[in-house]
């Protein structure tokens, strides 16, 4: 999946392969070719999974299910690497995992030497501004898990970091968040990603309700 573009209705880049016509939400989300990628939103406001599944087959259960051994398979991945803003918070906002992107086990160990250990690690080597760093801090990342100082010379040489994206990674890592932040993520990861389409319908003020939407 390789987000790109717009993402109002459809977005697309490079070849229209991937039309979205007649799939599932998932496989509208998922849809792509070799180069070209349909997202809608409507999927993501109605439940769809934004999170990799990689079970072997759908109703797989561990220790039945594949381990996520890289990244690049991820949505939230993709749209970084394409610095595609929109589509990046619009799958936070939809309740992607913001440290992995996955569904099921994660097995670091596995992944390839040198590439992102996360969705932060891969937001900074791949020199996002810093809006991307801001939304996964809201968003609640484990900041803990980007381990750059386990890195060699030769793979530091090769990020190209924005430094204003760095910097506020920095800052967020050095001071505790705020309880207000924090209360909202844990009530989202309670409500779980399939109800938070729900929360429009909650007996709450508007303000609240926008605030868990972040909106």
């Amino acid at each position: 999946m390789v987000p790109a573009g717009s993402c109002g209705s459809t977005a697309s880049r490079g070849r229209s392969g991937a039309s979205g016509i007649g799939l599932s939400p998932q496989a509208q989300l998922r849809s792509a070719d070799g180069a070209g990628l349909t997202v809608r939103v409507s999927p993501c406001r109605y439940g769809a999974d934004v999170d990799v599944n990689h079970h072997l087959t759908p109703d797989a259960q561990p220790p039945f299910s594949r381990r996520l051994t890289s990244l690049v398979v991820c949505p939230l991945y993709i749209s970084a690497a394409y610095h595609n803003l929109q589509c990046f918070k619009l799958l936070l906002q939809a309740g992607a995992n913001p440290d992995f992107n996955c569904n099921g086990p994660v097995n670091t160990q596995g992944f390839y030497r040198g590439s992102p250990g996360c969705v932060m690690d891969a937001v900074l080597r791949h020199g996002c501004e810093a809006a991307f760093v801001s939304l996964l801090v809201e968003f609640g990342a484990n900041l803990n898990l980007v381990k750059w100082e386990s890195l060699g010379p030769e793979s530091r040489g090769r990020r190209k970091v924005d430094p204003e994206a760095l910097q506020v990674f920095k800052e967020a890592r050095s001071v505790p968040r705020s309880l207000l932040n924090l209360c909202r993520v844990a009530v989202r990861r309670a409500l779980g990603k399939y109800r938070l389409h729900l929360i429009p319908s909650l007996p709450l003020p508007d303000p609240i309700k926008k605030f868990l939407l972040y909106e």
